[in-house]
């Protein structure tokens, strides 16, 4: 079983930060960081969840635009 998400950089420039900069976080190295951290740990769960679910071994897919 594949499991497709967005990858690091994709998330990175669609999260702003929070008020008052509400600068995309790309712009960030220590918020790149911590989403970056964030993205595996999601994922890592997920795919534990959905192999203890189905009982299959799970693909990870992270997209990134060319």
């Amino acid at each position: 079983m594949k499991i497709a998400v967005a990858g690091p950089w994709t998330l990175a420039t669609s999260v702003r930060l929070a008020h008052p900069t509400m600068r995309h976080v790309i712009s960030d190295l220590i918020a790149c960081r911590d989403l970056g951290q964030a993205l595996a740990e999601a994922v890592a769960g997920l795919t534990e969840r959905v192999v203890a679910r189905l009982g299959r071994e799970v693909i990870v897919q992270l997209d990134e635009p060319v």
